[in-house]
């Protein structure tokens, strides 16, 4: 989590998404994957195309990535992004803080389950990302997250 700290005061200058098996690629900073991406928020579709990472280019020149590398038994994906994607493009971030828990459905026949929020807050509005995770159990249900050298 302290890690997850230093996105705070940066400048947040472009985000994309991307699926498991890479057919979603999706930069908000160009305009036709923007429309793509509000699209697939707007339609409550987002789990269903399988997106594993969310990774936030800052001014800096820094990635600062959520992703789940799977290991074997589990899949954590990204379920919803609640907010306006607008109020954290090229904006400053203010504060993040994460939440995890059992707040809502299991989607499938998972033995093990877990939702994790960010909740990332800029001076123009506040947006809430959530991630499902589901497994057997024994492998983690979470988004792991790297700071990475553009």
């Amino acid at each position: 989590m302290n890690e997850l700290k230093t996105l705070e005061g940066k400048i947040i200058k472009d985000i994309y998404i991307e699926s498991y098996d890479h057919t979603i690629y999706l930069y908000y900073s160009k305009l036709e994957d923007r429309i793509l991406i509000d699209k697939m928020c707007s339609e409550d579709t987002l789990f269903s195309f399988n997106i594993d990472a969310l990774v936030f280019i800052t001014d800096d020149n820094l990635k600062y990535v959520f992703k789940h590398v799977p290991d074997c038994c589990e899949k954590v994906r990204l379920k919803e992004i609640d907010g306006d994607l607008s109020d954290i493009y090229d904006q400053t971030v203010i504060s993040i803080e994460e939440v995890e828990g059992l707040f809502g459905s299991n989607f499938t026949d998972a033995e093990s389950f877990l939702y994790t929020y960010y909740k990332i807050k800029t001076n123009k509005g506040d947006i809430t990302f959530s991630w499902y995770g589901e497994s057997n159990g024994y492998y983690s249900e979470r988004p792991c997250f790297y700071i990475l050298k553009k």
